[in-house]
């Protein structure tokens, strides 16, 4: 893991990404990647902890903006519905496309930091839980919005494989989408983030348009951590504000997520 999380470290500063003074990145087998103030340095309400520009941001903005479109692989399916994808499901797959073309990728050194897919359990969200697992959500609201998710996941899989125009399905199995869907659902930001960004076109719909933004992902969840998000037009940046000691784990507030969605 040392040698993916310093080829993810140097990848993101070179594209112009930073991260705040005191600042420290860490791996943990339980914590995974996350950050802490160096153990001599105290931050200060108003720092900021890290900033991402736009260029290292995965959206479907991505899939879309390019001489060759990823959006070109999917077509009208045999019963004639229209080829568009939501912004979300496009998202699913391209990641996948990115996953499967490994260091080829411009993403690949942030993804090969994400938990794998070939795992036994990648995330610990209930989509992941085993039979057994299972058997403790019965009667709860959690297992109802799992079995609701795991259908609709299914029913977005099976639409975007219809649209393939090159009949590729083996490349984008369920398994694999499942770990991209849970990928963006657990990590991703608003389209908001970008959307003051010059580098992509915002006439379209943002709803339903969740942006991968390497770097603010590494942040654990805590509601009692006071954050501010901060998005300008060249960068989407995090501020702490409240004072951290020494060594302190960095984490973030994720308040709209909910538990099922955590990773």
């Amino acid at each position: 893991m040392e040698d993916k999380v310093n080829h993810f470290h140097r990848w993101f500063l070179h594209h112009g990404a930073f991260f705040g003074e005191h600042v420290q990145l860490h791996y943990h087998p339980f914590r995974g990647l996350h950050l802490r103030v160096s153990q001599k340095s105290t931050m200060k309400p108003g720092s900021c902890i890290i900033s991402c520009p736009h260029v290292l941001s995965l959206s479907s903005f991505n899939a879309k903006d390019s001489q060759n479109p990823f959006t070109d692989q999917f077509g009208d399916d045999a019963a004639g519905e229209t080829a568009s994808l939501s912004n979300l499901n496009l998202l699913r797959f391209f990641l996948i496309e990115q996953y499967r073309l490994g260091s080829q990728s411009f993403w690949w050194p942030y993804i090969h930091t994400l938990p794998s897919p070939s795992a036994e359990y990648p995330f610990n969200t209930p989509m992941y839980y085993d039979d057994d697992d299972k058997k403790w959500l019965q009667g709860t609201s959690l297992a109802h919005s799992t079995r609701i998710i795991d259908q609709t996941w299914r029913e977005e899989h099976a639409q975007g494989l219809r649209r393939l125009r090159n009949g590729n399905f083996d490349r984008y199995p369920w398994e694999i989408y499942k770990w991209a869907a849970t990928v963006i659902q657990s990590r991703s930001f608003p389209a908001s983030a970008i959307a003051s960004s010059h580098r992509f076109n915002m006439t379209s719909d943002l709803d339903g348009s969740p942006v991968l933004l390497p770097g603010l992902d590494i942040l654990n969840h805590s509601p009692a951590a006071r954050v501010t998000w901060q998005w300008t037009k060249e960068a989407c940046n995090i501020l702490s504000d409240q004072q951290l000691s020494p060594g302190a784990e960095i984490l973030n507030n994720y308040a709209p997520k909910s538990n099922e969605e955590r990773k």
